[in-house]
């Protein structure tokens, strides 16, 4: 894999996930997923969710 075949996350702005530390993801491995032109964070893990199977953080409008 090469440079061109990743990404980097800018920002999280989900901030009770327990990888998000000051806006900066810290998980090893992300998957990411797409519906329509929405992103969603596969990894997503609420912070007391020990398991990590939490529901995705709502969008703030």
């Amino acid at each position: 894999m090469t440079q061109q075949d990743t990404s980097i996350v800018g920002v999280c702005e989900a901030q009770d996930c327990r990888f998000n530390q000051e806006r900066r993801c810290h998980a090893g491995q992300i998957e990411v997923s797409f519906s329509g032109t929405q992103a969603a964070c596969m990894t997503y893990s609420p912070s007391g969710d020990a398991q990590g199977t939490g529901e995705q953080p709502q969008q703030r409008q």
